[in-house]
């Protein structure tokens, strides 16, 4: 038995060690452009932990007059908020997207 192992371990050695060699770039271009792939995607804005940090609220990338809540536990997402539909007390008019000096008024 221990002969049966020490034979598995000598031939599987070479693969498990060229499995661990670490990526050598072509040149110094190459390997600063790589930076962007290891950094991954942008997670979601203005993430609040909230219930005593059981759930947290965000405003989900590329949305605009959203909230949104998750709970980890669950792994359930829900709208907490949207500005769809909302209007100024008194105006027919909906709420703009910008203010007077263009900065985003509901965070996208």
């Amino acid at each position: 038995m221990r002969l049966l192992l020490f034979v598995f371990v000598c031939v599987s050695l070479p693969f498990l060690l060229a499995a661990q060699q670490q990526q050598r770039f072509q040149n110094l271009t190459t390997a600063l452009q790589s930076g962007g792939m290891l950094s991954g995607r942008n997670g979601p804005a203005s993430v609040n932990w909230i219930e005593g940090g059981a759930k947290f609220s965000f405003i989900p990338s590329g949305t605009s007059g959203v909230i949104k809540t998750y709970d980890p536990a669950t792994d359930k997402e829900e709208t907490a908020f949207t500005a769809e539909g909302l209007k100024f007390p008194g105006s027919d008019n909906g709420l703009p997207a910008t203010s007077s000096t263009g900065r985003p008024i509901l965070n996208t």
